[in-house]
Order: C-alpha cells, then sequence, then structure tokens
C-alpha cells in the first residue's frame, strides 16, 4: 500500500504547488489519504485491508481520468462565460451586430450548431445590402468572415437534431432556434442552460458515479477470477469490461446545452 499512498499524496502535492488545487481540498485529500492507510494498518480485524486497498487503487487508476474530465468542465464554464458577456452586450445594445455574431459562435462550441446557424443567419439577413456612397461596400459586406462562417457550419452540419428547439430551464417551453429569449417567459434561456451545463455539481456527481464503477468493475474482476475457471472467467472478465466501458462511456459522452 505504501507506494500507492506515495502516489496519492504526490499528485495532491504537485497540484498544490502548481496552483491547480486549492489549499483547504488539498489537505483534506491527504488527510482522507493517510486516513484510509491509518485504518488498513491500525484495525485489527485484517478485512479491513481489502476494502481499503480496492479504494485506493481505484483512486489511483481514475485519478487521470478525473482530471481530464474536470479539464473540459472547465472549458464549458468558458464557453458560458462567453454566452453571459454577450448576452449582457445585447441587453445594453440589442443591435450590436458583433455580439449577436460572438454569441452565435459560442453557442457553436457548445454544440447547439443549428441555433447557432439560425442565429447568425437571422442577423445576416437583417443587415442592409445597400452601398454605402463613402465606403462603397454595404454592411452584410463589412460581415463577410461572419458571413462565410456561417456557410461552413452548415456545411459541415452534420446531426439531424441540429435544429430541434431547446427547452426553457425556468418555463419549459420549447424554442425555437435563433430566438434569443424565451418566446413564453422572455428569459435569457440560452445562458441559463450554460450556467446549468457548466456547474461543477454535475460534473462531481458523474465522477462519483465513475469511481463507483470503476470500483465495482476491481471487484467482480476479482470475485470472477477466483469463484469460475477457465473459460468461464475470460468470458466474465471480458463481459464485465464490456459492460462498464458502455456505462462510461454513455455516463461521459460529449453533452449540449439541448442534453
Amino acid at each position: 500500500m505504501v507506494p500507492i499512498v506515495g502516489f496519492g499524496a504526490v499528485w495532491i502535492v504537485q497540484r498544490m504547488v502548481g496552483g491547480e488545487l486549492d489549499v483547504v481540498p488539498g489537505i483534506l485529500g491527504m488527510g482522507a489519504l493517510f486516513a484510509l492507510f491509518a485504518v488498513a494498518i491500525l484495525v485489527p480485524d485484517q478485512r479491513m485491508l481489502g476494502p481499503v486497498l480496492v479504494v485506493l487503487v481505484v483512486g489511483m487508476a481514475f485519478f487521470p481520468f478525473a482530471e481530464t474530465q474536470l479539464e473540459k468542465n472547465e472549458m464549458e464554464g468558458v464557453d458560458s462565460s462567453r454566452i453571459d458577456k454577450a448576452h449582457r452586450e445585447l441587453a445594453v445594445r440589442p443591435a450590436n451586430m458583433a455580439a449577436r455574431f460572438e454569441l452565435a459562435r459560442a453557442l457553436h462550441d457548445c454544440g447547439l450548431t443549428g441555433h447557432a446557424i439560425a442565429l447568425a443567419e437571422n442577423t445576416l439577413n437583417g443587415l442592409s445590402s445597400d452601398r454605402d456612397i463613402v465606403s462603397n461596400q454595404s454592411m452584410r459586406e463589412k460581415f463577410r468572415v461572419e458571413d462565410s462562417e456561417a456557410q461552413r457550419w452548415r456545411r459541415q452540419l452534420k446531426d439531424p437534431r441540429a435544429f430541434d428547439p431547446v427547452k426553457c430551464p425556468s418555463c419549459g417551453n420549447m424554442n425555437s432556434p435563433g430566438s434569443l429569449a424565451c418566446e413564453k417567459c422572455k428569459g435569457p434561456y440560452l445562458l441559463e442552460l450554460a450556467r446549468v451545463k457548466g456547474g461543477s455539481k454535475a460534473i462531481y456527481a458523474r465522477l462519483i458515479l465513475g469511481f463507483v464503477l470503476t470500483g465495482a468493475l476491481l471487484v467482480a474482476c476479482s470475485w470472477i477470477s477466483t469463484k469460475l475457471a477457465w473459460p468461464l472467467s475470460a468470458i466474465g472478465i471480458g463481459g464485465a469490461l464490456v459492460a462498464v466501458s458502455a456505462l462510461m462511456t454513455w455516463l461521459y459522452r460529449p453533452r449540449t446545452l439541448r442534453d
């Protein structure tokens, strides 16, 4: 158990020194780590050693995956901030075309491709095509980059559900693509969806469930290898791996604001 506990302690210290882990969670993590180690060593009942060892091994194997998922969740929080900023700018200046296109880009990055296309195209169609006598170009021509970007999004579109309505978290109304506010309650439903999706509660719940599934897989494989003879043991372990892998794939599948 010493190498496993040592690995966990070094990992926590590295994250604390690098500023990636706050002091309080780091101290709590170290305390939990050494508490498990103390329980396994000091408790006379040797049956405690097995569960503690399973928790430590699973934690060691699950650390890199959990770290990757937290980084992805942090990026989703960045997208939520982009949507929030664009909404605030549009609340002050509803005719801010740059903010509308930035909101469309943020929605595209969050997986709402159809809604991003609808918003960009609606904005482009509302621009005048009359040429200015001074600049010798129309308002729409000034946004030729955004026009090309919207056309590229439509060419690359593959999701058949891209233009499906999105449910408002506040009132439950289904809103069609391109609408900035909920058609029923008039609230910023896209911003509310981004905040819910980028929250930490959902990712921590999925990480805890993934940790439990990984531990169950380890216990199941150990039990199968000792209770079943070859080739039934190999079939059982393979089935357990496939089942847990399928559950983990579904649990950590890419999500959009629609999900």
